[in-house]
Formats: C-alpha cells, sequence, structure tokens
C-alpha cells in the first residue's frame, strides 16, 4: 500500500485503494494526489463533505420510513380495531336472529304437537 501511494496509484487517505473506497487516483489528475494539507486537500475536503451530506440524506430518508411505517401500523391497527368491533356487533346480530327463529319454531312444533294430540276423553267415556 505504501509503495502504491509513493507510486501515485491510491491515496490513502482514501481508504488505501480498497475496492468501492474511492481510493484508487486516477492518472489524469496526478496534480490532485496528495494529503490535506498539500494542494489536493480540497478533493480530499469535498469527498468528505459529500459523505457526510450522504449520510445525512440517508439518516432523514431512514427516519422518514419509520415514521411512514409507523404511520402504517397505526391505521392498520385502527381497521383491526373497526372490524373486530363490526364482527362482534354482527355475531350478537345472527346469534340473536337464530335464537328468535329457535324460539319460534319450538313454539310452532309445540302448538303442532297439541293439536294432535288424541284426546283422552273419549276413550274415559268408553270405559
Amino acid at each position: 500500500v505504501k509503495a502504491a501511494a509513493a507510486a501515485g496509484i491510491i491515496n490513502p487517505a482514501l481508504g488505501h485503494g480498497r475496492p468501492g473506497r474511492g481510493g484508487i487516483m486516477s492518472a489524469a489528475s496526478p496534480d490532485t494526489a496528495g494529503s490535506s494539507a498539500g494542494g489536493g486537500g480540497g478533493r480530499v475536503m469535498e469527498t468528505e463533505e459529500k459523505r457526510q451530506q450522504r449520510l445525512a440524506r440517508n439518516r432523514e430518508s431512514a427516519r422518514k420510513s419509520r415514521r411512514q411505517k409507523k404511520e402504517r401500523l397505526q391505521t392498520l391497527a385502527a381497521q383491526v380495531s373497526k372490524l373486530q368491533d363490526e364482527l362482534e356487533v354482527e355475531r350478537h346480530r345472527c346469534i340473536g336472529a337464530m335464537e328468535s327463529g329457535l324460539r319460534q319454531g319450538r313454539a310452532d312444533v309445540i302448538a303442532g304437537s297439541a293439536e294432535y294430540r288424541p284426546t283422552n276423553s273419549t276413550e274415559e267415556s268408553g270405559a
């Protein structure tokens, strides 16, 4: 790494030439190579400034995503609660209707069986 830095291939201040870190310098601009104390320090500061801006944007984006997720979850929780309430009301309505139907059915059966009961009065008079 030191030999590459001395040859002007990489700038150790930019990440030791590792891929994806921006440490490899282009051959077209050897005058921008150098430390922050030299003439190329503006480029390093610009890169660091851009990095800080990118990190700030990323933090804000993450904050926004978390807020939106929280709002979505609150909305869904409210919908779940509302649907559970509606379901409970509908259950009670259906149960009430079924009970009413059963009571009516029982009453009809009882009334029908009373009509078809043989009367004991004819048997008693013949005996």
